[in-house]
Protein backbone atom coordinates (compact mmCIF):
# COMPACT_ATOMS: atom_id res chain seq x y z
CA UNK A 1 0.00 0.00 0.00
CA UNK A 2 2.83 2.44 0.85
CA UNK A 3 4.55 1.62 -2.45
CA UNK A 4 1.37 2.56 -4.32
CA UNK A 5 1.19 5.86 -2.44
CA UNK A 6 4.75 6.77 -3.47
CA UNK A 7 4.03 5.75 -7.05
CA UNK A 8 1.07 8.14 -7.00
CA UNK A 9 3.28 10.94 -5.66
CA UNK A 10 5.51 10.30 -8.66
CA UNK A 11 2.79 11.62 -10.95
CA UNK A 12 3.18 15.12 -9.48
CA UNK A 13 5.20 17.67 -11.41
CA UNK A 14 8.79 18.28 -10.32
CA UNK A 15 8.06 21.64 -8.70
CA UNK A 16 5.35 20.10 -6.52
CA UNK A 17 7.58 17.12 -5.70
CA UNK A 18 10.17 19.47 -4.22
CA UNK A 19 7.57 20.90 -1.83
CA UNK A 20 6.76 17.43 -0.46
CA UNK A 21 10.36 16.21 -0.31
CA UNK A 22 9.99 15.12 3.33
CA UNK A 23 7.41 12.51 2.28
CA UNK A 24 9.87 11.14 -0.25
CA UNK A 25 12.60 11.03 2.39
CA UNK A 26 10.27 8.90 4.52
CA UNK A 27 9.93 6.53 1.57
CA UNK A 28 13.70 6.33 1.09
CA UNK A 29 14.16 5.32 4.74
CA UNK A 30 11.39 2.71 4.72
CA UNK A 31 12.29 -0.88 5.59
CA UNK A 32 10.35 -2.30 2.61
CA UNK A 33 12.43 -2.45 -0.58
CA UNK A 34 9.30 -2.11 -2.74
CA UNK A 35 8.57 1.23 -1.09
CA UNK A 36 12.16 2.35 -1.66
CA UNK A 37 11.95 1.32 -5.34
CA UNK A 38 8.65 3.19 -5.80
CA UNK A 39 10.13 6.27 -4.11
CA UNK A 40 13.25 6.18 -6.30
CA UNK A 41 11.05 5.94 -9.39
CA UNK A 42 9.01 8.93 -8.23
CA UNK A 43 12.17 10.97 -7.53
CA UNK A 44 13.77 10.39 -10.93
CA UNK A 45 14.75 13.81 -12.28
CA UNK A 46 14.64 15.63 -8.94
CA UNK A 47 17.95 17.28 -8.02
CA UNK A 48 17.82 18.19 -4.35
CA UNK A 49 20.96 17.84 -2.24
CA UNK A 50 18.89 16.85 0.79
CA UNK A 51 18.34 13.49 -0.91
CA UNK A 52 22.02 12.62 -1.29
CA UNK A 53 22.59 11.26 2.21
CA UNK A 54 19.58 8.95 1.79
CA UNK A 55 20.78 7.81 -1.63
CA UNK A 56 24.18 7.19 -0.05
CA UNK A 57 22.61 5.08 2.72
CA UNK A 58 20.76 2.99 0.11
CA UNK A 59 23.97 2.53 -1.91
CA UNK A 60 25.77 1.28 1.21
CA UNK A 61 23.06 -1.33 1.84
CA UNK A 62 22.94 -2.75 -1.69
CA UNK A 63 23.71 -6.46 -1.65
CA UNK A 64 24.12 -9.04 -4.41
CA UNK A 65 20.35 -9.63 -4.61
CA UNK A 66 19.68 -5.91 -5.10
CA UNK A 67 22.16 -5.75 -7.97
CA UNK A 68 19.85 -7.98 -9.99
CA UNK A 69 16.65 -6.21 -8.98
CA UNK A 70 15.31 -2.85 -10.03
CA UNK A 71 16.66 -1.12 -6.93
CA UNK A 72 20.17 -0.55 -8.28
CA UNK A 73 18.84 0.58 -11.67
CA UNK A 74 16.42 3.06 -10.09
CA UNK A 75 19.06 4.39 -7.71
CA UNK A 76 21.45 5.04 -10.59
CA UNK A 77 18.66 6.73 -12.56
CA UNK A 78 18.28 9.22 -9.70
CA UNK A 79 22.01 9.66 -9.20
CA UNK A 80 22.74 10.42 -12.86
CA UNK A 81 21.20 13.87 -12.36
CA UNK A 82 23.84 14.50 -9.68
CA UNK A 83 26.57 13.16 -12.01
CA UNK A 84 27.06 10.21 -9.63
CA UNK A 85 26.64 6.43 -9.58
CA UNK A 86 25.95 3.93 -6.81
CA UNK A 87 29.72 3.51 -6.49
CA UNK A 88 30.88 7.14 -6.70
CA UNK A 89 28.32 8.33 -4.14
CA UNK A 90 30.08 6.23 -1.51
CA UNK A 91 33.19 8.43 -1.70
CA UNK A 92 31.59 11.88 -1.43
CA UNK A 93 30.59 14.05 1.49
CA UNK A 94 26.81 14.11 0.95
CA UNK A 95 26.36 17.19 3.14
CA UNK A 96 28.67 19.41 1.04
CA UNK A 97 28.30 17.99 -2.48
CA UNK A 98 27.49 20.46 -5.23
CA UNK A 99 26.54 19.47 -8.76
CA UNK A 100 28.81 21.31 -11.15
CA UNK A 101 27.27 23.05 -14.13
CA UNK A 102 28.71 22.26 -17.54
CA UNK A 103 30.79 25.45 -17.55
CA UNK A 104 32.35 24.60 -14.15
CA UNK A 105 33.67 21.17 -15.14
CA UNK A 106 37.17 22.36 -15.98
CA UNK A 107 37.61 24.29 -12.73
CA UNK A 108 39.43 22.65 -9.84
CA UNK A 109 37.39 22.06 -6.70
Amino acid sequence: MRAIAFSALGSLNNKTKKTVINYFIAGLTDSDKQVICATLSALNGIVDNRLLKYYQAIAKKIDEEDKHSGLLYKLNNCLIHFKLTNETILSINADNYKVKKWFQLWKKS
